[in-house]
């Protein structure tokens, strides 16, 4: 294991998302692009676009998909699940719009316009609530969905993080093994290796536009290996009961011109009463490590114990965190 990455483990385990040990305080500028910056790490949101998540870099090297001319997919956003009670584009006050911002303490807050999924369903808003803890590097973001009318709806919140193409993500199987679950639309399923109770995914040039949705692990987490950058996004176990119809706990998906592939965590599908409120809570960390030899597919990530040990002890570390 690599020092970075043991100093990563050991940190996440001792860090406290309500009582971060070291906050760090976000600079938000008048086109509310709003920064956490702190040693070599750099964390971004785009309050005028969507709330995404634009930037997290280490030493200047950015995990995120940047935003483009004219591309639409960039960044890390957020959309209510399923699916099907929106269909396509995603809804524009919650994934594109501008968000308002405020911060509390060392905590940024934005809220997106009102919404609805459809003709008599309630006005919906989104929160999203960002907090920077230096000492431990933990990121911890706060989804809310936000029932604005009298009436009750079902929703799962749905985390969606587009990295480039060209690296690997894993994430931890049910004891009785892989999962797959039938994702709603029609996709080519990607291929997947699985070993030591692990699910990893290498998304090679030429699969085109494919789509896995699974049932996670007894944690809830998923690791992205691009490069030497390796991202970790860990959040509380769903149980497979509360899985949204044709979704999945842990999705993975590459588009069809192979430009990004969306790295995606979905929380429970629950009822929200009229003017309650839903939390989901993601901790991301983002950590250097040894790049394999000969790139980061899913064969050589397997071949090497020490890497295979190394992103299994940072993501356990992540997902410990209350």
């Amino acid at each position: 294991m690599t020092p970075a990455v043991a100093d990563a483990v050991g940190s996440a385990k001792a860090a406290s998302a309500d009582a971060p040990a070291t906050p760090v305080v976000p600079v938000c500028d008048s086109a509310q692009m709003c920064t956490f910056s702190w040693g070599s790490r750099v964390f971004a949101v785009d309050g005028q676009n969507g709330a995404r998540i634009v930037t997290f870099a280490l030493a200047g090297d950015n995990v995120l998909v940047a935003k483009t001319a004219g591309a639409a997919e960039f960044g890390a956003t957020f959309w209510p699940s399923p699916q099907t009670l929106w269909n396509w584009p995603p809804i524009a006050a919650v994934d594109s719009g501008p968000y308002t911002v405020a911060l509390q303490g060392n905590m940024l807050i934005m809220t997106s316009g009102t919404f609805t999924l459809a003709t008599g369903e309630p006005m919906m808003t989104v929160e999203k609530h960002f907090a920077v803890d230096a000492a431990s590097s933990v990121v911890t973001i706060t989804y809310v969905l936000v029932n604005q009318g009298n009436s009750s709806i079902s929703l799962a919140p749905w985390e969606v993080t587009r990295v480039a193409p060209g690296g690997v993500a894993f994430f931890p199987d049910p004891a009785g093994g892989a999962a797959p679950l039938a994702c709603s639309g029609t996709f080519s399923a990607p291929a997947t290796s699985d070993l030591e109770s692990y699910t990893f995914f290498a998304d090679l040039p030429g699969t085109g536009e494919t789509k896995l949705c699974a049932a996670g692990g007894a944690k809830g987490y998923q690791a992205y290996l691009g490069g030497s950058l390796l991202l970790v996004q860990a959040w509380p176990a769903v149980p497979v009961a509360e899985i949204a119809a044709g979704e999945g706990e842990d999705e993975l998906y590459s588009d069809p011109s192979f430009t990004y592939v969306e790295v995606e965590n979905q929380g429970p599908y629950l009822p929200i009463a009229g003017g309650g409120r839903a939390e989901w809570t993601v901790h991301w960390t983002l950590t250097s490590v040894a790049a394999v030899t000969g790139g980061a597919d899913a064969s050589a990530v397997l071949a090497s114990s020490s890497l295979r040990q190394a992103i299994e002890q940072v993501a356990d570390g992540a997902a410990a965190l209350p």
